[in-house]
């Protein structure tokens, strides 16, 4: 949208990409020149992707039924794949329509293919992440802890579970993916800090209680959404709010355990080699890869700073952190302001 427009008259932007919309035709124009290659590469995927739908449909009644066999079949397989190649090519329009459709794309691609055969699982929690939809990003990821190939079983059909629960789940060994486990640790920070941000604004405006305002006049530094469906929290007790505050923060060393453990490369490239260097990173890039726009949003700087935090706790607690020697927990720990380490020593304290 350009600035200052208006919504009337809207329309979708290169109707063959449809990841944009423009109020007037004249700043559409105006536009072009900075996403010519990426609309022509956007479409040329569309239609691939349409030329193999009229095929499957000319060639099979319903070919869209039979989900347990969808990657198995030549025909079915090359659709999926197409489908694939749309969505990252709406991925690097990095509109928030183009982030919209390529997750819807992933989503329905993993309906089909429930084996997931091209890795989708992989790229949606940090696409729900970015478009700050963390409460489905967290229910998707608790559906993937199950077995999430059996066709008898229902599809996604978890919903608005519990974020603020123990970190168990996240040990599970079918739980070890590293996008997935990393996009679950950055979930729990986000709605750590968004705690601790409510947890402020009660502090210096006591008499603010309703949860709504409460929400709004924090609304500009705080990522997701899972406090907008949790008005029970925001709303709660001072003491039952820090209570939540402090159950999540403590959450965070287990969590950072549980990345580190999978890959102890990854949190290396979070904190930069000044913080510790590490050897082979091809996991640990790909991972971060898939997960970096979430990260750099929540911003990376205070992200930063509660990994530092979760680390300190962990040392507190006499637990080895799997790939990270003491001399880079030191180095870790030395970096971190006071403020911050006293958060580490007081939520290590709890159980």
């Amino acid at each position: 949208m350009a600035p200052g427009a208006g919504l009337e008259d809207s329309f979708p932007h290169m109707f063959p990409k449809q990841c944009e919309f423009y109020c007037k035709r004249t700043h559409q124009w105006q536009d072009w020149s900075t996403h010519k290659s990426t609309c022509n590469t956007i479409k040329k995927a569309r239609e691939e992707v349409d030329k193999i739908e009229r095929k499957l449909r000319g060639n099979t009644p319903n070919p869209f039924d039979d989900q347990r066999n969808f990657w198995d079949q030549i025909p079915t397989r090359l659709y999926l794949k197409a489908r694939f190649l749309h969505a990252e090519m709406l991925i690097r329009s990095w509109r928030r329509q183009g982030i919209e459709d390529a997750l819807a794309i992933y989503l329905d691609i993993l309906r089909l293919d429930r084996g997931d055969h091209q890795g989708a699982r992989n790229l949606i929690p940090a696409l729900f992440l970015h478009l700050g939809r963390d409460q489905e990003c967290y229910d998707f990821c608790k559906w993937m802890s199950y077995d999430y190939s059996d066709y008898t079983l229902p599809y996604l059909d978890i919903k608005n579970a519990d974020a603020t629960e123990p970190e168990d789940l996240w040990k599970e060994p079918q739980m070890l993916n590293l996008p997935m486990l990393a996009s679950v640790f950055l979930l729990k920070m986000r709605l750590f800090r968004s705690l601790q941000l409510v947890h402020r604004s009660r502090n210096f405006h006591p008499k603010r209680t309703d949860p709504q305002d409460i929400l709004a006049a924090i609304r500009d530094d705080c990522k997701g959404d899972i406090l907008e469906r949790r008005l029970d929290i925001v709303g709660a007790d001072y003491a039952t709010l820090t209570a939540h505050a402090d159950r999540v923060g403590a959450q965070l060393a287990d969590m950072l355990s549980s990345v580190q453990s999978r890959n102890p490369h990854y949190l290396g490239i979070i904190l930069g080699p000044q913080a510790y260097t590490a050897g082979s990173v091809e996991e640990a890039r790909l991972a971060f890869m898939y997960t970096y726009n979430a990260w750099c949003e929540s911003p990376l700087r205070c992200s930063s700073c509660v990994v530092r935090v979760a680390v300190a706790m962990q040392q507190l607690r006499g637990v080895v952190i799997g790939g990270m020697s003491q001399g880079d927990m030191d180095r870790i720990i030395n970096s971190m302001s006071p403020e911050d380490m006293e958060n580490a020593r007081r939520l290590a304290e709890i159980d």
